[in-house]
């Protein structure tokens, strides 16, 4: 038989009374619509060609008979280029809780951090601490409402706490001083405290300045921190003294008001174990 028509609805049953031959079902272009065709009880094989209409099957069909079957098992799966292959070595997550942070810890190896936490709101380090780890990045503060003023920047990038030892500058004429001070520096603000004797004699004149402080000044041209300072055992009683860092330098200043010129002469009133008390802040360039 060369070729059969369906012109009409109905079903067409086709069978081999052995079920061992081969029937080719072809779809004329002609026909108006698809066809339903009953293939025998016993298993199909389909030789070549494609299945259309998936949404029309049911049931199951044996891994075996995908493909060449010869690698299918439960412990393998399809790819899309028809292949069957085992799964690739997976990482096995160790430690892991609610919520925590998981890092690599090694070829392979996936652990949960249990002092780094994150409930999809905050971020909680248990233990250590948070390491910047290049110069200039910090904390950003830029979500938050800006002042009235003009702002330029909203960047935390450094906090140091130290140590600083002062040097005598000018108008020493012998004078020596000594003591430690300490400082501490939030962003680019830097707030000192220290208590210095003055710790050899001589014949002090002029105003009285040392250098050392940690950080270099601002150059802001005619803007100057000013300094609170407390004096005692002076060789001459004196009032009015008065400190100033001085800008794009590491110099403190003291004057005493209500003498001669700008109130220059601190230095003649000083002498071995006077001493004082020494605040201030000011903004490191």
């Amino acid at each position: 038989m060369a070729e059969l028509r369906v012109k009409g609805t109905g079903t067409i049953k086709l069978f081999e009374n052995d079920n061992t031959s081969s029937v080719t079902i072809a779809s004329p272009a002609s026909l108006s619509a698809d066809k339903t065709v009953t293939l025998p009880d016993a298993d199909v094989t389909l030789v070549s060609g494609t299945m259309n209409d998936a949404t029309a099957l049911s049931g199951n069909i044996p891994v075996s008979n995908l493909n060449s079957g010869t690698s299918a098992s439960s412990s393998t799966f399809w790819r899309g280029d028809g292949t069957w292959v085992a799964p690739s070595g997976g990482t096995a997550l160790t430690g892991s809780t609610d919520n925590t942070v998981t890092t690599v810890t090694g070829a392979d190896a996936i652990q949960g951090e249990t002092n780094l936490t994150f409930d999809g709101t905050d971020l909680t380090l248990g233990t250590g601490n948070v390491v910047i780890g290049t110069s200039g990045k910090g904390i950003d503060f830029s979500a938050t409402a800006d002042s009235s003023g003009t702002m330029t920047s909203e960047l935390l990038d450094d906090y140091e706490e130290g140590t600083w030892i002062p040097a005598w500058n000018t108008g020493d004429n012998g004078l020596t001083i000594g003591g430690t001070g300490s400082y501490t520096k939030i962003g680019n603000t830097v707030n000192l405290r220290g208590h210095f004797t003055i710790d050899s004699s001589g014949t002090g004149s002029g105003d009285v300045s040392f250098s050392g402080l940690p950080f270099t000044s601002v150059n802001t041209g005619g803007y100057r921190a000013s300094v609170s300072s407390y004096w005692s055992h002076l060789a001459v009683a004196c009032t009015d003294i008065c400190g100033f860092i001085q800008t794009n330098s590491v110099l403190v200043y003291f004057r005493e008001g209500g003498t001669t010129g700008d109130g220059n002469d601190l230095g003649n009133h000083i002498d071995q174990d006077s001493h004082f008390f020494f605040s201030a802040t000011y903004q490191a360039a």
